[in-house]
């Protein structure tokens, strides 16, 4: 799992590692049927607590994107046109979540596309 949490954010670490792993599901990186770190090692490899690990990971499950085995761990759910859907709907979120931020920052059209390309040149 590629996952770069940044305590400085004001997005909390468990919404940030939701994030990126619906984007590596988005993406291909992470496949259906793929199994996920446990929690323990997730939190230990991500420098977390537990719980921020577990938050995300019921949340996922709770979207659809993951299920759990007991006693196996969490895993990649293998329905990909609800995982389509649902990064659709994440992606919209995420944009009216964005969008929002920048006009309560003031920050005018031009400012806004001028930070959106930004961050698409990287």
């Amino acid at each position: 799992m590629d996952v770069i949490l940044r305590p400085q954010s004001e997005v909390p670490l468990y919404k940030q590692l939701y994030e990126q792993i619906v984007s590596q599901i988005a993406d291909g990186s992470l496949k259906s049927g793929e199994a996920l770190p446990s929690v323990r090692s997730a939190a230990r490899y991500l420098g977390v607590a537990i719980i921020t690990v577990k938050t995300a990971y019921e949340e996922l499950e709770k979207d659809g994107f993951i299920y759990t085995v007991p006693a196996k761990g969490c895993f990649v759910a293998a329905n990909a046109a609800q995982i389509v859907e649902k990064t659709t709907i994440f992606i919209e979120k995420a944009c009216k979540d964005f969008l929002n931020v920048c006009k309560r920052s003031g920050l005018k059209e031009e400012e806004i596309l001028s930070v959106v390309k930004e961050q698409l040149r990287r």
